[in-house]
């Protein structure tokens, strides 16, 4: 079921005369989600809350009944930083007191886009007008954030720290929990920030993997957020490393393989190349020989004939 926190806007006495003040508590909603806590199934219910858009933008005021159309208010953030408002002044006339025409002006400071600008929004605001002085404050239950991811990763022996952003007036009381049980507990290697807002963790172990959840409360409510993390081997990084030399290695092996059987047959196929011309050459030198021979031999039976051949008268 989804909660909502209005916007509201209550006039309230100033401890100073003649000056009241009206304060603001910006409009969230609250979204329940169940997350895995292990792979055994277990299971957390996260309450997590968001600011929401209203129909009109939140504002807060100071308010004299005695002014005039001189009057004006200067504003100032009670913890020194930065207004980011819209400033605006409405008069209006007050009945008649006695034989004085009294005039109540009201100095508003309107939060536009609060929704964005709401961590720049909450918390306390001084009025001043002339000598007199108001105290005004925009509220908010706690609007908790971890990261935009819902995992995060680390390896072995390295230190952790864990921000929890927390937007919420009044100031909450922040605490952490670890796979939906018991409290954590400051120790040797868990470090805790004086207002809880991070975590650190000395020297990352396995065991460290988990759900974290950082849960932040105020009189307005209470808001979650929740983030899992992952403890990797610390030579988890050079796997990829060692794999691409692997696989540069093996294909320098079998190219030099390839080579040095392409060698090879080159080798062989020379060495027959040069054998079978060899063996030709052989071949035709003895060819020649032989009819040198049978030709001097024909001659010399010719020759023979011709001395024995009778000679006619």
């Amino acid at each position: 079921m989804l909660s909502f926190f209005l916007f509201i806007t209550s006039i309230i006495a100033s401890s100073h005369a003649g000056i009241t003040v009206t304060n603001a508590t910006l409009k969230t909603e609250s979204v329940k989600k169940s997350v895995d806590v292990d792979a055994t199934g277990s299971k957390a219910t996260v309450e997590q809350l968001k600011f929401v858009a209203s129909v009109t933008d939140p504002f807060i005021s100071c308010t004299v009944d005695n002014g005039d159309m001189n009057t004006k208010f200067d504003w100032a953030r009670s913890n020194g930083s930065e207004v980011v408002a819209e400033t605006g002044t409405v008069s209006s006339r007050v009945p008649k007191t006695g034989t004085l025409d009294m005039m109540r002006v009201v100095g508003r400071l309107t939060f536009t886009d609060f929704v964005e600008k709401a961590a720049q929004n909450v918390g306390e605001y001084k009025c001043t007008s002339g000598d007199q002085v108001g105290v005004s404050a925009v509220y908010s239950a706690p609007v908790v954030s971890l990261g935009e991811r819902e995992y995060r990763s680390v390896l072995e022996s390295e230190i952790l720290v864990q921000h929890c952003s927390v937007i919420a007036f009044p100031d909450p009381v922040i605490t952490w929990t670890k796979n939906n049980q018991t409290e954590l507990a400051p120790s040797d290697r868990l470090k805790f920030s004086p207002d809880n807002r991070s975590l650190t963790i000395a020297v990352v172990d396995k065991s460290d993997a988990g759900l974290y959840i950082c849960t932040a409360k105020n009189r307005l409510g209470r808001g979650q957020a929740y983030i899992k993390l992952r403890v990797k081997d610390r030579l988890a990084a050079l796997w990829p490393f060692l794999g691409i030399l692997v696989e540069i290695a093996i294909l320098t092996v079998i190219i030099a393989l390839y080579e040095r059987k392409r060698a090879a047959a080159r080798k062989r196929n020379q060495e027959a190349d040069d054998a079978n011309a060899a063996a030709g050459a052989s071949a035709s030198g003895g060819g020649g020989g032989g009819g040198a021979v049978g030709s001097s031999g024909g001659r010399s039976a010719n020759d023979s004939d011709l001395r024995h051949r009778p000679v006619r008268a």
